[in-house]
C-alpha cells in the first residue's frame, strides 16, 4: 500500500498497512515513524511528529497557507497535518514561540454553529497563547519549553485530549485514568527500549509499562482542566437578546469557569547534552495534585436496612444464575435489552412518585433514561416490596456491574472463595450507591505545588 494509498479519507485498510510496515526503526537517532500517530479512527494521515523547536520552524516553512474564499493569505492557516483539518494549525507568534492549536479557540475564525445570528468569539493572540493546548518557546540560550493545557470547563474535552495524545513530542506522552488527565515524562533510554519493539501487542505493553512505572510529583503530572475562559462577557447574540440571556445565565451558574487566568498548565524543559542531543522533559513550572472527594456511609441508616439488604442479597444469590441478563454468548449485554430493564425501573419509579399516572404518559415524557440519583429511597421501597416486578431488573442491573457477568459467560479466573468475597464487597459498594448511603463530607480539591 502506498502513501497515498494510506492516507483515503475513508481509511480503508489503514490499520493493516500500519501493522504490515510500522515496525518501529530508528535512523540517525531519530523515530522515523511513530505509532501515536495512528491512536484514534478519524486520524487518517500521518500527523506531524514535531519534536524540537528546529522541527516545528521547518514545519511552518514547509507548510504553504492556505487560501480560500474563507481564508486569506494574511490570516497565514498552515495546517499542522492534512489541510481538511485546518483548525488543528501551526501559529507563529514570533521567531521564538510558535503555537500548536486545536482549533477550539483561534484568531480566525473557524465555527459558526448556529447561523447568521451568531457572532463567534475570537480571541487576541495573547488570551490564545494562554488557552491553546501546546506553546513551543525557545529562549536566548537555545533552552526549548513546552507549555501543555487541558481543556476548559467541566466535562470531557475528547478532542483535546486526541490533540494532546498525537501532538506531544517524543518524551511527552497524554494519558488519561479514573477520568483524570496527566502528562508523563520518558527519557530516551526509556523510549529506546519501546522502539525495539516491532510486535504491534508487544509495543502496545511495553507502553503500558511506561505508565506503570510513573510516580506522581516525579514522572507523572495531573494535568487539570482549566478554568480560564476569555469567551466570558462576549456577546454571541447580538440580535437575540433571549438567547443571549440563557448563554449569560449558564456562564454565571458555571463554576467551572472564570474570567480572571487560572495558571493551569504544565510547562516542561527540554534537557539536551553537550552534544545538542536530546536527554529528556523536566518539569519547571507548578505542578497540580488532585485530592479526591472523602466520602462517608451513613451508618445509622444502613443499620436501620439491615434486614432488607441481607434478604435482598439472598435473593440476588438465589436467581442470577436463571437470568440471562440480556447477555450474548460474548458476554456482552445488548443495549436494547439493557434499555428495557432501565424502562421497567423508570415505570415503576414513576408510578411509586405518582400512583394514577398514565402509563402511555411514562413512555412518552420518560423514555429509557435512568440513573440513580434521587432513587435512594425508591430502591428502599423496592427492597421491601418482595413482589414487586422491578426486583428482576434491579438483580439484572446488579449482576451486569460484577463479577456475577464473567462468572456467567466463562469468563472469570477466580476461583469459587474469591469470586465468592469478590461478589460480595461489589454488591455492598453496589448498594451503598444505589441506596444512596453514601455522602460526601470533603469535596474534592485540586492543589498547587509552587516551584
Amino acid at each position: 500500500m502506498t502513501n497515498t494509498e494510506m492516507t483515503n479519507t475513508d481509511g480503508t485498510g489503514i490499520f493493516e498497512w500500519a501493522k504490515e510496515n510500522c515496525s518501529i526503526t530508528l535512523k540517525d537517532g531519530k523515530l522515523i515513524y511513530q505509532i501515536g500517530e495512528l491512536k484514534m479512527a478519524y486520524r487518517y494521515h500521518r500527523v506531524q511528529g514535531i519534536n524540537t523547536f528546529a522541527e516545528i520552524e521547518d514545519k511552518y516553512n514547509s507548510v504553504k497557507p492556505l487560501v480560500s474564499k474563507n481564508h486569506t493569505r494574511e490570516q497565514d492557516v498552515r495546517p499542522i497535518g492534512s489541510r481538511q483539518r485546518k483548525w488543528e494549525r501551526i501559529i507563529k507568534v514570533n521567531n521564538n514561540k510558535y503555537i500548536l492549536n486545536n482549533g477550539e479557540m483561534d484568531t480566525v475564525s473557524f465555527w459558526n454553529w448556529y447561523g447568521e445570528e451568531y457572532a463567534p468569539f475570537v480571541p487576541t493572540m495573547k488570551e490564545l497563547e494562554i488557552v491553546a493546548p501546546i506553546v513551543w518557546t525557545r529562549k536566548r540560550d537555545g533552552t526549548e519549553y513546552v507549555k501543555i493545557r487541558n481543556g476548559i470547563g467541566g466535562g470531557a474535552h475528547n478532542s483535546h485530549y486526541t490533540f494532546l495524545e498525537n501532538t506531544l513530542p517524543r518524551g511527552l506522552a497524554f494519558w488519561i485514568t479514573n477520568g483524570k488527565q496527566y502528562i508523563t515524562t520518558h527519557t530516551e533510554k526509556e523510549l529506546k527500549g519501546r522502539d525495539r519493539h516491532d510486535d504491534w501487542s508487544s509495543w502496545g505493553e511495553w507502553t503500558r509499562t511506561l505508565w506503570d512505572t510513573t510516580k506522581i510529583g516525579e514522572n507523572r503530572f495531573f494535568l487539570p482542566k482549566a478554568k480560564y475562559d476569555p469567551s466570558i462577557g462576549h456577546v454571541f447574540w447580538p440580535n437575540n437578546k433571549d438567547q443571549q440571556e440563557r448563554w449569560d445565565n449558564y456562564h454565571r451558574g458555571n463554576i467551572t469557569t472564570q474570567k480572571e487566568n487560572c495558571g493551569r498548565e504544565l510547562v516542561f524543559k527540554r534537557n539536551v547534552n553537550h552534544a545538542g542531543e536530546h536527554l529528556g522533559w523536566e518539569l519547571c513550572s507548578n505542578s497540580f495534585i488532585f485530592e479526591a472527594p472523602k466520602v462517608r456511609v451513613d451508618k445509622d441508616r444502613k443499620a436501620k436496612l439491615k434486614e432488607p439488604i441481607s434478604d435482598f442479597f439472598n435473593y440476588v444469590c438465589s436467581i442470577w444464575g436463571i437470568l440471562d441478563c440480556g447477555l450474548n454468548e460474548d458476554g456482552r449485554a445488548n443495549w436494547n435489552n439493557y434499555q428495557d430493564k432501565q424502562a421497567v425501573l423508570q415505570e415503576a419509579y414513576v408510578k411509586w412518585k405518582d400512583p394514577n399516572i398514565d402509563t402511555d404518559s411514562i413512555k412518552d415524557n420518560y423514555g429509557y433514561y435512568w440513573d440513580w440519583k434521587g432513587k435512594g429511597e425508591f430502591v428502599e421501597h423496592l427492597l421491601k416490596d418482595e413482589e414487586n416486578e422491578a426486583r428482576v431488573p434491579l438483580v439484572e442491573l446488579f449482576v451486569l456491574d460484577s463479577e456475577l457477568r464473567q462468572i456467567k459467560v466463562g469468563e472469570s479466573a477466580l476461583s469459587d472463595d474469591v469470586a465468592r468475597t469478590r461478589v460480595r464487597e461489589q454488591f455492598n459498594r453496589w448498594i451503598n450507591k444505589v441506596l444512596e448511603l453514601t455522602y460526601v463530607y470533603e469535596k474534592a480539591t485540586i492543589k498547587e505545588n509552587r516551584v
